[in-house]
């Protein structure tokens, strides 16, 4: 049991780490007017559901590992969150809500 919780808990770190390098990402300086307006065009699942949305993976599909990342990620009509999970060239689909509750998650081809 001991073994498996801190599978679980290295595969959120891993998560939290590439989630975290990921959101480094920055533009130029002498562009804050495309800087403003892609902040609010864009809307993504915020950090936690997609954190929800790998961990639940990692633990439904063993074979996921440490290496779930999120690809993709909106608001659907419903008030949830549609995330796209990629691993091991195999991609995946969680809607999660807005309270982290995975309602739904399956492997998908894109």
């Amino acid at each position: 049991m001991s073994r498996k919780i801190d599978r679980i808990a290295g595969h959120m770190i891993a998560a939290l780490v590439t989630l975290s390098l990921a959101g480094c990402a920055t533009l130029s300086s002498g562009s804050g007017n495309v800087r403003s307006n892609l902040m609010q065009t864009v809307k993504t699942a915020p950090t936690e559901l997609q954190l929800a949305c790998a961990s639940e993976l990692s633990k439904k599909f063993e074979d996921a590992g440490a290496n779930v990342l999120p690809i993709y990620s909106e608001p659907t009509s419903a008030g949830t969150y549609e995330v796209i999970l990629g691993f091991a060239n195999i991609k995946a689909r969680c809607i999660v809500g807005k309270d982290a509750d995975v309602i739904d998650i399956k492997r998908v081809v894109l």
